[in-house]
């Protein structure tokens, strides 16, 4: 059963709850009022997920884009700045020789493309690897900024690749990653809040059904209403 559908069953529950005479169970946390206060908590946590999910999702999406996708990209502007080192060192240069040696690295890294929103050992696995990949990319654009810095004379035609703008964008790459993995903690704590909620539920609710059999009787028709209510 989805978290959605309990929310429904519980509801379903409080409808029921409303129409039984001198309903008053000994805690209030079961009485109509303070039922009630807790199926909102329960719908504003399923909200809470699904916000969390797309916030997650859109910036996974924004990294992606980021990294590897369009004229702007990471992947395009390493290999853009490799050119702009040819152009001015020489394709036979030392230059040329060290600024391969960091984009062969990057050639064999793998990032993950798809959000990880669950879960299970494999999927949190795989969200760790494609995290440690990213980590990779934008270390190695790191070594890049890091070894133009140091070359003597480096003047690129195109304001993009001069040494303060690699700077920011370096940066940024950073603030991007660290974002992403912000966004994923939030979406679990805010799934792990949900399912103490539930858990929650279903005590709350076999404390109802107790109270209601014990009161009402076993074969009355209050307790027949709610007694296989499933949660």
């Amino acid at each position: 059963m989805t978290f959605a559908e309990k929310l429904r069953r519980s509801q379903d529950l409080y409808k029921l709850l409303e129409g039984f005479e001198a309903y008053t169970p000994p805690r209030e946390e079961e009485s109509l009022t303070g039922f009630k206060l807790f199926i909102d908590l329960l719908s504003q946590s399923n909200q809470n997920v699904i916000s969390h999910q797309q916030d997650y999702r859109n910036w996974v999406n924004k990294r992606k884009e980021t990294f590897l996708h369009g004229d702007k990209s990471i992947r395009q502007m390493i290999h853009s700045l490799r050119s702009v080192i040819i152009s001015q060192y020489g394709a036979n240069s030392k230059e040329k020789a060290q600024i391969d040696t960091i984009v062969n690295a990057i050639r064999y890294t793998k990032v993950s493309l798809t959000s990880q929103e669950n879960q299970t050992p494999d999927q949190v696995k795989s969200y760790t690897l494609g995290n440690q990949s990213y980590g990779t990319y934008t270390k190695s654009f790191h070594d890049i900024v890091t070894f133009i810095s140091g070359l003597d004379k480096y003047q690129p035609g195109n304001d993009e690749f001069k040494l303060e703008n690699l700077n920011t964008i370096l940066t940024n790459l950073n603030l991007l990653n660290d974002t992403v993995v912000q966004k994923y903690s939030d979406m679990q704590n805010s799934k792990r809040e949900r399912k103490n909620l539930y858990v929650e539920l279903k005590d709350r609710v076999k404390r109802i059904k107790s109270y209601v059999r014990s009161k009402y009787g076993t074969n009355s028709p209050e307790y027949g209403k709610i007694r296989s209510l499933p949660f």
